[in-house]
């Protein structure tokens, strides 16, 4: 009886290599495979040194965007776009911005709203010098208004202020922070 089991052993060790190698394999690869296909969008168009400017209803221009590369995805009605770089026109302050990606949206009320993603700038150099800096803004350039669920540091000539959140209303020169705000002012 000893004898059966010696000679029974090199063959159960062999089916469960076996078995442990087609499941860490082959069983795994077949649970992959059977959901549906997951399929990337596609971009309809590819563009580089792009320069895209918004009008208001009379023609007149609020902001240009410019960038190196983007691509249009039609079944998202979007605009991809590397290292976008947008300056508000028409707008009683001077802002300008940049930041490692952005995508563009029409909205339902025909404007467009750009959400930048990536070490963001937002900076107003005159009359009052800002810099606002958050790793994600949404911008809405006709409204000329931008906003952040995310940190948020604003930096003048004598200050620098940090917080969760913002709101900006770039008309009115006027940033407000939401929650957990710190800072230090130096007076001269």
């Amino acid at each position: 009886m000893r004898e059966s089991n010696r000679a029974a052993f090199p063959l159960v060790a062999l089916a469960l290599m076996v078995a442990l190698v087609w499941l860490s394999f082959g069983g795994e690869r077949e649970r992959a495979d059977s959901g549906p296909p997951v399929r990337e969008p596609q971009a309809r168009y590819y563009a580089t040194d792009v320069t895209l400017s918004a009008t208001d209803d009379t023609g007149r221009p609020y902001y240009e965007l410019t960038a190196p590369r983007a691509a249009y995805f039609p079944n998202e009605a979007r605009w991809r776009i590397e290292a976008p770089r947008w300056h508000s026109l028409g707008a009683r302050a001077d802002w300008q911005g940049d930041a490692e990606n952005a995508v563009v949206a029409d909205l339902a009320d025909g404007t467009q709203s750009v959400v930048l993603r990536g070490d963001v700038r937002l900076q107003r150099t005159s009359p009052h010098p800002l810099t606002l800096e958050t790793p994600r803004l949404t911008l809405e350039p006709a409204r000329h208004y931008a906003e952040t669920d995310a940190a948020v540091t604003l930096r003048g000539p004598h200050s620098e202020l940090r917080g969760q959140g913002a709101r900006a209303w770039l008309d009115d020169e006027r940033v407000e922070l939401l929650a957990n705000v710190r800072g230090r002012y130096a007076s001269d």
